[in-house]
């Protein structure tokens, strides 16, 4: 069996720092995103993908309408990428604060162990072997 050595205070940084950084980005996400989401209510303007178009709202085909609802696909793209990024740093701090808790007093953890919590945070369809008991409860 293969054990891995860790330095606690490093992972233990590491997970702060996940933490931080996706709740700052989720801050700054729903900040800017209120800007231009369908947030105003305002019912004769133009929306695409749930973004206000500032360029060429009027509701026929021309140049202007093209490039308003390119750039309303672009922005709502970016507001998805940086919720994706956000979840992502999130669940890399919280799959790193699990290892920590599995870890205990010791320094070091069996690479079966490691894979084993790693494959609990995938989808349920995507584990490896049988699902975890939390996957059969009330089932």
């Amino acid at each position: 069996m293969t054990d891995i050595s860790l330095d606690k205070d490093e992972l233990r940084e590491f997970v702060d720092l996940m933490h931080a950084t996706a709740r700052e980005m989720r801050q700054i996400r729903q900040a800017q995103a209120t800007g231009y989401a369908q947030a105003d209510g305002n019912p004769t303007a133009a929306y695409r993908n749930g973004v206000k178009m500032t360029l060429g709202s009027v509701n026929y085909a021309h140049s202007g309408r093209l490039a308003g609802e390119i750039i309303a696909d672009r922005i709502a793209e970016t507001l998805e990428f940086v919720q994706s990024v956000e979840e992502g740093t999130q669940a890399m701090g919280d799959f790193v604060d699990r290892v920590l808790t599995e870890l205990g007093a010791e320094d070091s953890i069996a690479a079966t162990e490691l894979a084993r919590i790693g494959n609990d945070f995938l989808p349920p369809m995507r584990r490896r072997g049988r699902p975890s008991d939390s996957d059969t409860e009330g089932a």
